[in-house]
């Protein structure tokens, strides 16, 4: 079972997986040897999958960040499937999802020009299994995090 302690070590992972144990471990007020053992039984558990880096696409020239609502024509699942499976094979499309409502895939893009998104979409829009697609190019972020962890102390209920 996870508690107050697991919460913490996770929130300071994901807030920066590169510092030092020790620091972490004086922060959340317990020992450099325990903290190691509960990241490794949170790794063992699954509940932490990897460590991994944060990229700033911004800087490698992908400064366009968009999302694609995708409906397809009729509910088939073979074709969902292998829409699916095409759009997950695009480096771009950086989380892909299927959905519950009116609209069966969700993709976020992370491309090079607004050109670069629409290109990407117009490639599905000719696929006889897709009914429409709705995309917008987003914004500036006015919150971006790894999760409800973070800065959030949850009640026994699991909400905020």
């Amino acid at each position: 079972m996870v508690d107050e302690t697991d919460i913490q070590i996770v929130k300071n992972l994901s807030e920066n997986a590169d510092r030092p144990r020790k620091q972490i471990a004086k922060q959340i007020g317990i020992s450099e040897s325990s903290l190691s053992k509960r990241i490794d039984e949170l790794s063992r558990t699954g509940i932490i999958k990897k460590f991994t880096v944060s990229i700033d696409y911004e800087s490698l020239g992908y400064s366009t960040h968009a999302v694609s609502l995708i409906r397809m024509k009729e509910q088939q699942t073979e074709a969902a499937e292998n829409l699916l499976a095409q759009i997950t094979q695009i480096n771009e499309a950086v989380e892909v999802y299927t959905t519950l409502g009116p609209w069966d895939i969700f993709v976020r893009w992370i491309c090079k020009s607004p050109g670069h998104v629409q290109q990407l979409v117009n490639t599905f829009l000719h696929d006889s299994s897709v009914g429409h697609i709705e995309t917008t190019t987003l914004g500036t972020a006015a919150k971006r995090e790894n999760g409800p962890l973070i800065g959030v102390k949850q009640n026994e209920e699991g909400s905020s």
